[in-house]
């Protein structure tokens, strides 16, 4: 499944998500790397298009649980009804 198919999957199951949903805590990436600034800033890119499109908007704020991300902070995201 691609991430644009996850995206769409987690948005028709109506409640909140994270990347870390979206990315399976990480293990996905958007174009197969992990480089610092590199293609994983097409998953924030996905996140802004969706919600510019009127699907997602931010409801706060969450601990990552994936262990690349080492417990930042990153954004709830929650479909739009």
């Amino acid at each position: 499944m691609s991430l644009e198919e996850r995206m769409d999957a987690l948005i028709e199951k109506g409640m909140a998500f994270t990347a870390d949903d979206l990315t399976n805590q990480g293990e996905i990436t958007y174009a197969g790397s992990h480089d610092a600034n590199g293609s994983n800033s097409g998953i924030g890119s996905m996140f802004s298009r969706e919600r510019k499109a009127g699907r997602i908007e931010a409801v706060g704020y969450a601990n990552s649980t994936s262990p690349r991300r080492k417990g930042n902070v990153i954004r709830v995201w929650q479909p739009v009804k």
